[in-house]
């Protein structure tokens, strides 16, 4: 008894539908911080953001390179 046709669709559609809306916050909360005032540049504000959002451990992998 595998999951037919149908199933797997309506599947595909809701792990879509997540993907979509998790690039959107994530797309948002980056765009926001990237357009704060100041005189800080984008890769500085990118690693901010990767920092205040968990993802130290990539932000401090590529600043060693």
């Amino acid at each position: 008894m595998g999951a037919g046709p149908g199933r797997r669709a309506v599947a595909l559609l809701v792990m879509s539908a997540v993907v979509v809306v998790a690039v959107l916050i994530a797309g948002v909360s980056l765009g926001r911080t990237l357009a704060l005032p100041g005189d800080v540049g984008p890769m500085t504000r990118l690693a901010d953001w990767g920092r205040a959002n968990h993802l130290s451990f990539v932000v401090n992998r590529v600043d060693r390179r």
